[in-house]
C-alpha cells in the first residue's frame, strides 16, 4: 500500500531542537574555556615580568576558598580599573553577563518549544495524510474486487444463457424439422404414402410431442434451479416418512430395471420433516441418473439406515462408475462426463444437490469398491430445528 513520502523538515526541526537543548552546556564550556584561558595567560605574563609574584599569584588562584575580605578587596581593584559586572569581560567564571545569559537561555526554550510544536504538527499531518492515503486506497481496493465480481458474474451469466440457448437448440431444430415433414407429409399424401421410407404422421406428431416434453423439461428445471440459486424457494417442513417417498420415486422405474431396498432398522419409521415435492424431484434425479448408468442386469441398491441425529440414504447401480476426472465437476451444471450421450444434459446432479443442501443436508458421489456409482445423501432430523 502507498504511504506519503516523509517530510524533510523533520529530522532538520529535530537536529535544531538538539541543538538549542545543548546551547546552555556549550556557552558554561566556552565560559570556563575562556576563564582558564585567561588563567594561563596571566601566570604566563606573571613568570615573563614579575616571577617573585608567580608562587603568590597561583596559591590564591587557586585556593579553595576566599574570605569574604579578600572577595571584597578583588571586587574593588576590579571596578579601580573599570572591569565590573556590566563589562563585556568575563565576571564569575562566565562569558557573558547574567542577563544576557538568560535572555539567550530564555530564547532556546522558546525556540525549542516552537520546534516541538512544529515538529507535532507535522507528524499529525504527516500521519492524517497516511491515514487518508490509506482510505482511498482501501476504497480502490473495494471498487476493483466490485468490478472483478461484477464482471465474473457476468461471464457466468454469459455462459449460462449460452448453455440454455444451446441445450433448447437441439430439440427445438427436432420438433421444426419434424413439423415441416408432416406438413409436406399432409400437403401431398399420396406422394408420401408411395415412398417406402414414408413416416407415418403419427410418428412425427410423437417425436415433435417428445421435443416439446424435453424443451418444457428443460425450462422447469432451470426455473427451478435459478430460484433455488437466488434463494426464493422457502422449503416446507412437513413430515413424511422416507419409505413412502422411495417407494414413489422407484415406482418410475421401467419394469426392466429391478431394485432392491434395504432399510435400517427394518422396522424403522424413517419420519423426516421437508418438502416432500422438492425431495421426491431430487432423488427422481439420482435414480434416473442410476438407471441410466446401469447396462447390467443387477437390480439398483437403495439403503436407508438412520444415523445420529438424521439419516443416510444410499443409492448404488452396477454400471462402469465415475471416472477420476469427473468427479470433481460431477454436480456442476452442465456438466457432461465425454462418455456420456449427447442427450445428456447435465442438469439433474446439479438439481438434486442444490435442493439436498437447501434442505441441510449433504449430497455427496463416489465409487463403490466392488463397482459401479454410489451417491449418498445425509438428512437431518429437521423436527430437532423447529
Amino acid at each position: 500500500m502507498k504511504r506519503t513520502a516523509f517530510s524533510p523538515l523533520i529530522p532538520v526541526l529535530a537536529i535544531l531542537l538538539c541543538l538549542m537543548a545543548a546551547l546552555p552546556f556549550l556557552m558554561e564550556y566556552a565560559a570556563r574555556q575562556a576563564a582558564s584561558d585567561r588563567l594561563v595567560a596571566t601566570a604566563g605574563r606573571l613568570r615573563l615580568e614579575h616571577p617573585e609574584w608567580e608562587a603568590g599569584y597561583l596559591s590564591a588562584a587557586f585556593e579553595p576558598e576566599a574570605s569574604e575580605e579578600v572577595m571584597a578587596a578583588g571586587r574593588q581593584a576590579l571596578a579601580d580599573h573599570g572591569y565590573t559586572e556590566e563589562a563585556p569581560l568575563i565576571w564569575q567564571h562566565r562569558f557573558f553577563p547574567l542577563p544576557s545569559h538568560v535572555l539567550l537561555l530564555a530564547a532556546a526554550v522558546v525556540l525549542a518549544a516552537i520546534s516541538l510544536l512544529v515538529l507535532w504538527l507535522l507528524i499529525r499531518r504527516q500521519a492524517e495524510q497516511s491515514r487518508q492515503q490509506d482510505l482511498e486506497n482501501r476504497r480502490l481496493t473495494v471498487r476493483l474486487l466490485e468490478a472483478q465480481s461484477l464482471a465474473a458474474v457476468n461471464d457466468r451469466l454469459k455462459a449460462f444463457i449460452e448453455n440454455i440457448a444451446h441445450q433448447i437448440k437441439t430439440p427445438v431444430s427436432r420438433a421444426l424439422t419434424s413439423t415441416e415433414l408432416l406438413a409436406e407429409d399432409l400437403a401431398a399424401p399420396a406422394a408420401s404414402a408411395q415412398t417406402d421410407t414414408a413416416v407415418p404422421p403419427t410418428v412425427r406428431l410423437r417425436e415433435n410431442l417428445d421435443s416439446l416434453e424435453n424443451i418444457r423439461r428443460l425450462t422447469e428445471r432451470l426455473l427451478s434451479i435459478g430460484r433455488l440459486e437466488a434463494g426464493e424457494v422457502l422449503f416446507s417442513s412437513e413430515p413424511f416418512r422416507l419409505t413412502d417417498l422411495l417407494t414413489d420415486v422407484l415406482a418410475d422405474l421401467p419394469a426392466s430395471k429391478p431394485y432392491r431396498l434395504l432399510l435400517s432398522p427394518e422396522t424403522g419409521g424413517f419420519l423426516w420433516h421437508g418438502s416432500y415435492e422438492w425431495t421426491r424431484e431430487a432423488l427422481a434425479n439420482l435414480v434416473k441418473n442410476a438407471a441410466e448408468h446401469d447396462p447390467s442386469d443387477e437390480p439398483l441398491e437403495v439403503s436407508l439406515e438412520q444415523e445420529g441425529d438424521g439419516y443416510r440414504l444410499t443409492l448404488r447401480d452396477h454400471g462402469p462408475g465415475i471416472a477420476p476426472e469427473d468427479l470433481p465437476h460431477l454436480f456442476d451444471r452442465f456438466y457432461r462426463p465425454q462418455d456420456m450421450k449427447k442427450g445428456h444434459v447435465g442438469l439433474g446432479l446439479n438439481l438434486a444437490k442444490l435442493i439436498v443442501e437447501g434442505q441441510h443436508g449433504k449430497l455427496l458421489a463416489d465409487n463403490h469398491p466392488e463397482g459401479g456409482a454410489v451417491f449418498t445423501l445425509l438428512l437431518p432430523d429437521f423436527s430437532t430445528l423447529r
